[in-house]
This record gives C-alpha cells, sequence and structure tokens, in this order.
C-alpha cells in the first residue's frame, strides 16, 4: 500500500514567516504576515500554538538564511562526531572570526572517506528550539536547513543544485555523490532570476570542456513561481538543466518548505 508522501508533521520556519503542514498535508501559518522573526519572535510563535505540536514528532525545516555550510576534506584520522566536530568549529572560527563562537555547529557525515558537511546556525536560536519543544512536549524528529534536504534527494544525479530562495541563493557543487563546495548569492528582491543566471553562466565558465554539458538541478521556491522570469529560462534552454518548479504558488517562503 502507499503512503501519503506527506505522513509527518513539519515545521519550516523562513525570513517571511512561520508554517505548519499537519499529517493531513493541511498548511497552516502560524505567524502574522510580514512580522518581523527575530529569535525571540520565533520562540514566542511556537510557544503560542505548542498546543497544535503537543505529543507529536516533528521534522523542522529551516530557509538556507538561517545557517551557513563548510565543506570539510575527508581526513584519515579522524573518526568520532566529536573529532569532525572539534574541525569544523576551528574551521568556521578561521573563516569567520569569533562570531562562529555564538554558533551550533553540527557535522553531517556520509560514507566513508567521503567529504562531510558542516553547519552553523545561532545557537540562541537552536538552544531555544530544543528548549521549546521540551517544554511543549513534543519532539523535533530532524533539525535541518531545506539545502540538506534537497541536497540528499538530488546530490547522485546532478554535478551542482542550485536552490533560489527569496533574496538568497545556494550554489553546492557535488562529484559523484560527494559535496564539494557551497556558493551564496544575495540578490534583491524580484531579481533572483536574472542573478541565478548569471551564477551559473560564471560556475559554467570554470569548468573543463569534459563537464560542459554535465546535468544541473535547480530547485525554486513556491512563493517565486510567478515571478521566474523569460531570461532564466532561455538559460536553460543552453544548459543540461532540470527545473524542480513548484506546482503552485505559495503566498510565502515558509509554506513552500514544508512540502520540501
Amino acid at each position: 500500500m502507499l503512503l501519503p508522501r506527506f505522513k509527518k508533521t513539519v515545521l519550516a520556519i523562513a525570513e517571511d514567516g512561520i508554517a505548519l503542514r499537519d499529517a493531513g498535508n493541511t498548511t497552516r501559518a502560524l505567524s502574522n504576515s510580514g512580522q518581523k522573526l527575530d529569535n525571540q519572535t520565533i520562540l514566542d510563535v511556537l510557544h503560542e500554538h505548542q498546543g497544535l505540536l503537543k505529543g507529536k514528532s516533528v521534522s523542522l525545516v529551516l530557509a538556507n538564511t538561517f545557517v551557513r555550510f563548510i565543506v570539510l576534506p575527508w581526513q584519515d584520522g579522524l573518526y568520532s562526531r566529536n573529532d569532525w566536530d572539534a574541525l569544523a568549529n576551528h574551521a568556521f572560527r578561521e573563516q569567520y572570526g569569533t562570531i562562529a563562537d555564538q554558533w551550533k555547529i553540527r557535522t553531517s557525515l556520509g560514507s566513508f572517506g567521503a567529504n562531510v558537511v558542516a553547519t552553523a546556525t545561532d545557537s540562541a536560536l537552536y538552544d531555544g528550539l530544543v528548549n521549546a519543544a521540551k517544554q511543549g512536549g513534543y519532539a523535533w524528529q530532524s533539525i535541518e536547513p531545506v539545502a540538506m534536504r534537497l541536497l540528499n534527494q538530488s546530490k547522485r544525479d546532478y554535478l551542482a543544485t542550485l536552490i533560489v530562495e527569496p533574496e538568497h541563493l545556494m550554489l553546492c557543487e557535488t562529484s559523484q555523490s560527494e559535496f564539494k563546495h557551497f556558493s551564496v548569492m544575495s540578490p534583491p528582491t524580484g531579481e533572483e532570476a536574472e542573478f541565478a543566471s548569471q551564477m551559473l553562466a560564471r560556475w559554467q565558465l570554470q569548468l573543463p570542456a569534459s563537464l560542459q554539458s554535465s546535468p544541473l538541478a535547480i530547485h525554486v521556491s513556491g512563493k517565486l513561481k510567478e515571478s521566474w522570469g523569460q531570461e532564466f529560462q532561455n538559460m536553460r534552454d543552453k544548459l543540461n538543466l532540470t527545473m524542480v518548479m513548484p506546482k503552485q504558488k505559495h503566498q510565502t517562503h515558509a509554506g513552500w518548505l514544508t512540502t520540501i
């Protein structure tokens, strides 16, 4: 018997709001439209709606804007997660400075010998989310950025994957199912398609001739469905590109994130 696709409770947090998709596939906004979401506001919204979550195991999806990424090359002498976490802490501090001391850093270990992805999230937000679940009587089944949810689905098939969110582009390069590099751009509102075209064009120029026609994937937020312009459609015709467009427009980016 086939199970329904959205059989789990999913909560998503984005810059434009918080949304909840229940086991019956119904999505609802938990925050007010246009509400500024700082850490405390996010936690207040969860507290206000904890009755909807109580007793449930919830998958939490964060917009990529809440997370930073680093790819760590495989190290033969490291075997435990604690060792990899220590290396990730050092790498983030080296790149970003002492501000990294305020981040919750986690590593995602894949197959033996493969590069390791490390993520950094604001510690105050992460710890607040953990405490909110404890106090509200529910559990986080997972806490992960949308990038990792999408990339774990597609990295085996594509040389690179571009994730397009409002005012945020993330390009992840892979090779033989292994993460290689993350690149980020922050285009102005409404210019995501134009910047995406430029980003992919520059990336393709750096490829050797033998890889010029390698397959690419693009995932576009449902909030941007109607604004995706003809310029990018033309770029799609030039590249070996799989474009994953949502079937319907979503009023908020958070609402789209619950469908991933």
